[in-house]
């Protein structure tokens, strides 16, 4: 009996000899479906494992882009305080004449 969680190269080893031609059809067919679930299990986790360092990486980018937007919004609040500072300074000085 195959332990859980046994790797996919010692399950393929013990499906070989039942995918042979000598063994019975039921048992090669049963050991070719498996032998097939297997290798379709690994490519799975492969395409698992890229996904997660993909939306890992996504992730990421998507903090820096949400910190940069806070840092673009803070300096738009500056320079918005600015101009008004400068529209005041020109009321008075229209004023003054």
């Amino acid at each position: 009996m195959l332990a859980v969680g046994a790797e996919e190269p010692e399950i393929l080893a013990l499906l070989e000899p039942l995918a042979q031609e000598k063994s019975e059809l039921k048992v090669r067919s049963i050991a070719w479906l498996l032998a097939l679930n297997v290798v379709e299990r690994r490519r799975l986790k492969e395409n698992l494992s890229t996904l997660q360092v993909r939306a890992k990486d996504a992730q990421k980018a998507q903090e820096h882009l949400q910190s940069r937007n806070e840092q673009l919004r803070k300096q738009v609040e500056e320079l918005e305080r600015k101009l008004s500072e400068v529209k005041d300074i020109e009321k008075s000085l229209i004023k003054r004449r």
